[in-house]
């Protein structure tokens, strides 16, 4: 399968790059700027940060993963409410899954997750039309709306990623 990425970081090769191809997947890395999608160190509420343009859930045969920046992007854009703090929320948490599909398979619960951000999106904002599958506290961690999967955590750098990043990529 070929994968596109969106570098929006100084490194060359960011570690989620090197976990796909690491799974056997061929991986092109684009620039920010060319309307794709990412990840980002940038404030998503920023009026100059890029922003992932919702087309790609019109998609045909795509599949589409936003974690982090990317689903605060996408959530916002669908009227989410955003709420940002001061700190990094730069740690590993413990998630249960609200239910288990192709995501979930063979992973230990609860998923020890890292994550590394300052915004989140509130449980209580998510459409109906989008699907919770996990949250923490009061924060959406994953969620799935048509074609795409969003996660708040980065499986890149999580304990058992590795296979999640593969459930994803096998389906």
């Amino acid at each position: 399968m070929r994968i596109g990425i969106v570098n929006y970081y100084t490194s060359m090769s960011p570690t989620i790059v090197k976990v796909i191809r690491k799974l056997g997947h061929d991986v092109t890395i684009l620039t920010p700027y060319d309307d794709h999608f990412s990840g980002s160190p940038l404030d998503v509420n920023d009026p100059m940060s890029p922003q992932v343009d919702k087309k790609i859930l019109g998609l045909q045969d795509k599949r589409i993963l936003l974690i982090c920046y990317s689903m605060e992007s996408m959530l916002k854009s669908m009227g989410c409410k955003l709420t940002t703090s001061k700190k990094s929320k730069d740690d590993t948490i413990l998630l249960t899954p609200l239910y288990n599909n192709y995501l979930t398979g063979g992973l230990q619960i609860p998923i020890s997750a890292a994550r590394n951000h300052y915004t989140h999106i509130n449980v209580s904002s998510l459409p109906p039309r989008i699907r919770l599958q996990v949250k923490h506290k009061n924060e959406v961690m994953m969620c799935h709306y048509r074609n795409c999967v969003m996660v708040q955590w980065h499986p890149e750098r999580s304990e058992e990623g590795d296979l999640f990043l593969s459930n994803w990529l096998s389906k």
